[in-house]
Order: structure tokens, then C-alpha cells, then sequence
């Protein structure tokens, strides 16, 4: 709303006329994708890789419609959202034997933070200058992770949250490190894990009425 939209970017593979319509941004995304690639084939998702491949055509759609130079003016211009990393953990590595008995968790970070590394630096080469990435949310308090890991109880997993924090800690320097080394690069992490692990752990602070 702060930024003037009505409604969310529309589904970019979901576009009838990808003409002028772009002009007012597009989703990329795929549910259930990740940094690494293997968990969006485990759920017949469409990886990263395949996400840039369409977010490329997209730049040259644009071209023909504003011409080179406006086309770059808006891709330099625009803000670029990044949410991931939540199914590389919740449904890939924790419930993957061929994962969770080879990595820890903190070196499975590490395997994802090399991809978010790789992913920054193309989008960079392809002219993006403001881009926007989420922290993992509090993973073990999840339905999913709570009825997976829970052992019986409703409360939050601390060992799955812990993960998250340990995550996004790595996030943050790594983001950091690239601003250092990629020039004219605004790249802010956009932090979720906290004001929604508040939501869960506090309802009364929140907002909702508890009896």
C-alpha cells in the first residue's frame, strides 16, 4: 500500500499479454522452491535457476516495450523481493536422511547461503540494484514443524528455531559482505522471523484476545 499497489504483482507465467503490463512488476516465485535446487525438484516446483531464466525473458519483453535505455532505467529502479529457504529446511533437509546424516544445520546454511551468493550476484549482472530478501520465519513454530518435531506438544521447537536464527545471523553477513563488493547495490535484509515468532509466543501483545 506504502508503495502505491492496489493488489499483488500477478503470477508472471500466469500473464495473458506480458506487453505493458510488466511495466507494473510481476511474481516469479513457486511454492514449495528454495535456494537449492534439488528441493524444488523433489516438489515439482520451478528452481531459481528456471525463476531467472523467466525473469530474463521478462527484460527482454521489456526492451521492446520502453526501449533499451527506459528498460534499464526501471529493472535499476525497481525492488526486487527474495523470500526462501523456508522448504530447503522444513521440507527437504530436516525430513531427508540423505541431508540431515550428512549436514548439520549449520553446514546445510552454508550449502543455501552459496546459492543465495550465486543468485544476487546474476540478478546483479543483469542490472538489479534494489533488491529485498526475508529472513527464515521461526521454522519450529510452523504447524508442519510442530506436528513433525513437536513430540506431542503444541509449543515451538527450539532446536528448529535455533537453526533459523543461526540461518539468518549468516544471512545478514553475507548480505552485508556483497553490498562491500558489489558497487551502487542496495540490498536490504528484511527481517520476518521476529515480529512473527512475537505473533505466536505473544497473542495477548499482539492483538488476540486470550482467555
Amino acid at each position: 500500500e506504502n508503495l502505491g499497489f492496489t493488489t499483488y504483482p500477478p503470477a508472471y507465467l500466469n500473464l495473458q499479454d506480458k506487453g505493458n503490463n510488466l511495466l507494473n512488476g510481476a511474481n516469479f516465485a513457486s511454492g514449495a522452491s528454495g535456494y537449492y535446487e534439488p528441493t524444488a525438484k523433489l516438489y515439482h516446483a520451478i528452481s531459481l535457476d528456471q525463476q531467472l531464466e523467466h525473469y530474463k525473458e521478462c527484460q527482454n519483453i521489456l526492451v521492446g516495450v520502453a526501449g533499451k535505455t527506459n528498460a534499464s532505467s526501471i529493472i535499476s529502479r525497481a525492488i526486487h523481493l527474495i523470500s526462501a529457504g523456508s522448504s530447503d529446511f522444513v521440507q527437504n533437509y530436516y525430513i531427508n536422511p540423505l541431508l540431515y546424516k550428512v549436514y548439520t544445520a549449520d553446514q546445510f546454511s552454508d550449502i543455501l547461503l552459496q546459492h543465495y551468493v550465486i543468485f544476487i550476484q546474476n540478478l546483479y549482472a543483469l542490472g538489479v540494484r534494489k533488491i529485498g530478501v526475508t529472513t527464515l520465519p521461526p521454522l519450529g513454530c510452523l504447524p508442519a514443524a510442530v506436528t513433525l518435531f513437536g513430540s506431542h506438544s503444541n509449543q515451538c521447537v527450539d532446536r528448529l528455531n535455533n537453526d533459523a536464527v543461526n540461518f539468518n545471523n549468516k544471512l545478514n553477513i553475507t548480505s552485508q559482505n556483497l553490498q562491500k563488493v558489489l558497487s551502487n547495490l542496495t540490498l536490504a535484509v528484511l527481517d520476518i522471523y521476529q515480529p512473527l515468532h512475537d505473533l505466536v509466543t505473544k497473542p495477548a501483545e499482539n492483538g488476540k484476545l486470550v482467555n
